[in-house]
């Protein structure tokens, strides 16, 4: 559902919701809101909120396979496994199932024209996303445990997963400067200038250390 409204000549606002079902990770309902204000002819302000959702890849549900990887000096074979989240593995080590990453992202920019063929565009914005999936470091144990059986079984010396780990916060601004000009009936010169500043982190607590979702084992390994 989309609506769109101009409450006067100069203040647009919209809005818009989308429902979505997923067999595997349930029901979804997302928003946006925007508006955007004219003061005149040359300069506009708008601004955005909304909320996202992504369900896990087919890849990260389902991958998994055993590679050789050479490590240390000098360089010594390792057979490191990746194995999926509903393995007994991940069982014995606490892993969760996977489950969908949500976001809440927010924007703040202007449209201006300080003179004839001069436009500047400038747009800031905030992502901050939730339980994002990401790759596992590489674990292990030592032998005559259950899972260094299954690893044994499985050819590999240790494995990893994908995993709704962490927090993240992603900050930008984008800034955009063109300049056209008109030297005859069909000749034209158009310059444009882009930047482009973004700054990824992970979610710290109050104590500067990164929010990782995990199991006891694996923030203690």
């Amino acid at each position: 559902l989309d609506l769109e409204l101009d409450l006067t000549k100069n203040f647009l606002v919209t809005g818009a919701s989308r429902y979505e079902h997923y067999s595997d990770f349930g029901s979804t309902f997302n928003y946006k809101f925007s508006s955007r204000y004219n003061f005149g002819d040359h300069f506009s302000l708008r601004a955005s909120v909304s909320s996202g959702f992504r369900a896990p890849s087919m890849q990260q549900k389902y991958y998994a396979k055993t590679n050789t990887l050479f490590v240390g000096t000098p360089p010594a074979p390792v057979q490191a496994g990746t194995f999926t989240n509903d393995s007994k593995l991940a069982g014995l080590l606490g892993i969760p199932k996977l489950k969908e990453e949500t976001s809440h992202n927010y924007s703040l920019g202007f449209t201006a024209k300080p003179s004839t063929g001069f436009e500047i565009t400038v747009d800031a914005y905030q992502i901050d996303i939730k339980n994002r999936i990401i790759y596992t470091n590489n674990f292990s144990d030592k032998p005559g445990t259950p899972i260094r059986a299954i690893l044994d079984a499985a050819g590999a010396n240790t494995a990893a997963f994908f995993t709704n780990a962490i927090d993240t916060r992603a900050r930008g601004l984008e800034a955009v400067f063109s300049y056209a000009k008109k030297f005859a009936k069909k000749q034209s010169l158009r310059t444009t200038l882009a930047m482009t500043f973004i700054d990824n982190e992970v979610r710290k607590d109050a104590n500067g250390k990164p929010i990782i979702h995990a199991s006891d084992i694996l923030l203690n390994g």
